[in-house]
């Protein structure tokens, strides 16, 4: 460490850096989720927004389905800079404003 990062005074020493870091840990649940099919006749509309920081980078996705699974349509876009929040409702809406479009709406 010290000849990788000369200009870094460190207070410990490496060996007690990685002890330090091995109990800095969180727990992880995983919880399975199933995509459910709509009702015969009906499309679903899933979507995601993702943000790298908050605010940060933000991005956005989004697939519609009908009722046998089959894709009707994707997307995925850069969103640039926001929040989390802002990437959910722009997901939502690039999604929502191609169903009206397209005649799912």
């Amino acid at each position: 460490m010290k000849i990788a990062f000369p200009y870094v005074h460190w207070h410990s020493s490496w060996v007690d850096i990685c002890s330090r870091v091995e109990i800095c840990s969180h727990e992880i649940n995983i919880t399975r989720v199933c995509w459910t099919r709509p009702d015969l006749g009906i499309a679903k509309l899933n979507t995601d927004g993702s943000s790298f920081g908050n605010p940060g980078k933000i991005g956005a996705g989004g697939i519609l389905r009908d009722s046998y699974g089959e894709l009707i349509y994707a997307f995925a876009a850069s969103l640039g800079d926001g929040t989390n929040n802002q990437a959910e409702l722009e997901a939502a809406c690039i999604g929502l404003s191609w169903c009206i479009a397209n005649g799912y709406l």
